[in-house]
């Protein structure tokens, strides 16, 4: 495992699809220390990707998973746009083209309980309004057999984003679902985000 989690913090260091090239910066040792504690559900075997992104963005994410933990053998991926979805597919990348159509808010009708080692929800939570929570995290519970990754802005960075339903999202919002998170940035600003996970 030490040899695990010291390759981790190589993938990071060294990764400038998303993070800034230059030395180790506070964003970076936060994920570091997310990913590590996601490591305590080791070995993780399958993924489910929310939201692949108008722009793919999902494929350098699932390529920064797949090298943390080499286990994963299958890689799917959920997006609620059709256009996202077939762009998806016509990609052609086995990391990407596992693509299907369907809203996190009915994952559990899709998938049914236990379907996936880990679910990966970057830049997915503000996508809902604060009264969807309850229901869509209960889903994520059920559906995922040991893992919950998301990633969310802090503080009003990215209001302006006509797609962000919940605005200003501070701290504790995810603790009282029993997430732990992490705080990394300037809140208010765009580099500010929220990394909550739940190993289950």
């Amino acid at each position: 495992m030490d040899k695990i989690i010291e390759n981790t913090r190589k993938i990071i260091a060294d990764d400038k699809t998303v993070f800034a090239a230059g030395k180790w910066t506070p964003k970076r040792e936060a994920y570091f220390e997310v990913y590590k504690a996601l490591m305590t559900a080791y070995p993780i075997e399958s993924v489910l990707n929310i939201g692949v992104g108008p722009a793919l963005s999902a494929l350098k994410w699932n390529n920064i998973i797949k090298a943390i933990f080499p286990s994963i053998t299958h890689f799917e991926n959920i997006d609620i746009e059709l256009k996202a979805v077939e762009k998806a597919k016509a990609h052609g990348d086995p990391l990407i083209k596992n693509t299907v159509l369907g809203d996190v808010k009915n994952l559990l009708d899709i998938y049914g309980e236990n379907a996936f080692d880990l679910i990966y929800w970057n830049q997915g939570p503000e996508h809902i309004f604060r009264e969807e929570r309850e229901k869509t995290f209960a889903q994520l519970d059920l559906v995922a057999k040991k893992v919950i990754y998301m990633h969310c802005p802090w503080g009003r960075g990215y209001d302006g984003d006509t797609w962000h339903y919940s605005k200003n999202i501070q701290k504790s919002e995810f603790e009282e679902f029993g997430f732990e998170c992490v705080y990394h940035g300037k809140k208010d600003s765009r580099n500010a985000g929220i990394m909550s996970y739940k190993v289950l």
